[in-house]
């Protein structure tokens, strides 16, 4: 068995070590299939369109107050050899990030009536948004000690702290919802107390194994990484929290809601291809850093590509069913939402990849979030006008395909990486046509049966070519060489 980075000793094989790094996505898929029907047919759509507005505010604001210094951690404990820089780097981090997410809470606090007003239509629902603030706040601040685990090839700590933050938080909501009967602010409040409880242990068990101090000089490297991007983290902030934020202003609370559920549910798909990022990253960092050939590097991440975009298409073709299955009818427009949206996250691969952060291009990055967030937001406001929630959520997907192909194209300038061309079309352009499969289906008149038969085969036909390419059997290859 080999070592860590740091020395030390994974905590399962490699097989093991990789299943372990994916049994966080595999728990926050399953869970929601418990949860959301009973949320939704407790709350209603307004409600939920609440829930929505105020988890985006308070993913908002801690993005912002975070300053990026995720991105600098990241990066630094790579570039830091020895452990106890790494250690002096990570409780730097954090004990900023303590720092950075207070401000974030006093502006909360001083303009959470103003905001809710706003956003919620009554200023005395503000304690709704300190709350989801809360909760991203701090998510984002115990992120560097799941990282270190993850790096250190911790495995089992990592998934045992991520599973447990995940149960905790829906056992919690449930509770909140159905037993106390607090409705939007039940649901708020499970994340809240799970997220800081595992906050609270993860600092217990570093505290305990690893030097605790403070550092200027390593948290003055890893600033000198994330604060280049501060635009980027602003914007990028922003980006992933505006669909929502738009579609509340010019449209309804009821909107946001039906919006808030696809979105919910495609963000299944991002978080599959979050659990394969913690599989393949750090050994991309690894050969980035060792000079490895652009091709070597791309070969190695095309069977990720692959499982990321055959989970990406059997949600796009059976959103229609997911919703059906999970919520009432009046929920019934969140289908074309989830398939637009689950396309949208499909493709957005490449941009996950860390070349330009990598390459030291970080003001490079803060341009193309600027150009991302106007070209996003320019298309979430024309689709919501036009279309409500399924009008904003086609306008994202086109601002996403515009944007991250000029990111695609500006970071394989700096740090390129040999995607064979021929196949990396081959699988991802399957996800658009699988979304027009879906339109077409959804307006025909051919029974359900028959619809799900065609879906099936669509997906059926997608393994095939994965396995008959040997897809399927590299990405299973690259999963247990994972250390």
């Amino acid at each position: 068995m080999s070592s860590g980075p740091d020395g030390a000793t994974p905590t399962a094989t490699p097989v093991g070590a990789a299943a372990l790094y994916m049994a966080p996505m595999v728990v926050a898929s399953i869970l929601p299939l418990i949860t959301l029907p009973i949320f939704t047919r407790t709350l209603s759509r307004d409600e939920y369109g609440q829930w929505g507005i105020a988890t985006a505010f308070g993913a908002l604001v801690a993005g912002i107050a975070s300053l990026g210094i995720q991105i600098g951690y990241e990066r630094g404990y790579f570039a830091a050899k020895e452990g106890d820089r790494r250690q002096r780097l990570l409780w730097s981090v954090i004990s900023f990030s303590v720092a950075t997410q207070l401000v974030g809470l006093l502006v909360v606090l001083a303009m959470g009536s103003y905001f809710a007003g706003r956003l919620l239509d009554r200023p005395q629902l503000s304690f709704m948004l300190v709350i989801a603030f809360g909760t991203a706040a701090i998510t984002a601040i115990k992120a560097p000690f799941l990282t270190t685990l993850r790096n250190e090839g911790r495995a089992r700590e990592f998934a045992t702290f991520s599973i447990d933050e995940l149960f905790l938080g829906a056992a919690l909501s449930l509770v909140g919802v159905l037993w106390l009967k607090w409705g939007v602010t039940g649901m708020l409040l499970g994340p809240l107390v799970a997220s800081s409880t595992v906050f609270l242990l993860l600092g217990v068990r570093f505290a305990r194994q690893t030097a605790v101090g403070f550092a200027a000089p390593e948290l003055r490297e890893a600033l000198g990484i994330s604060l280049p991007l501060l635009p980027r983290v602003f914007i990028g902030a922003f980006n992933n929290q505006i669909d929502r934020l738009i579609l509340g202003a010019v449209g309804s609370l009821g909107a946001v809601g039906v919006y808030t559920l696809g979105m919910r549910m495609a963000q299944l798909v991002f978080s599959w291809m979050s659990a394969l990022q913690n599989v393949y990253q750090p050994t991309v960092y690894r050969m980035l850093f060792a000079k490895a050939a652009p091709r070597e590097i791309g070969e190695y991440l095309l069977p990720f590509g692959y499982a990321s975009a055959l989970v990406a298409l059997g949600v796009t073709l059976f959103s229609t069913e997911i919703v059906v299955v999970l919520a009432p009818p009046e929920y019934g427009a969140a289908s074309s939402v989830l398939a637009v949206l689950a396309v949208n996250f499909g493709l957005m691969f490449f941009a996950k990849q860390p070349q330009l952060v990598f390459a030291g291009r970080t003001g490079i990055t803060s341009v193309i979030s600027i150009v991302t967030l106007a070209v996003t937001t320019a298309g979430a406001w024309l689709g919501a006008v036009a279309g409500g929630a399924v009008g904003a959520a086609v306008g994202v997907l086109v601002g996403g395909i515009v944007t991250g192909t000029l990111a695609l194209v500006v970071s394989q300038r700096f740090a390129p990486i040999g995607y064979p061309r021929a196949e990396a079309l081959a699988i991802f352009g399957t996800l658009p046509l699988a979304l027009a499969l879906v339109l077409l289906l959804d307006a025909s008149a051919i029974p359900a049966a028959g619809k799900i038969i065609i879906k099936a085969t669509a997906l059926g036909g997608f393994l095939l070519a994965g396995w008959r390419s040997g897809w399927l059997s590299l990405i299973r290859t690259r999963v247990q060489s994972r250390t």
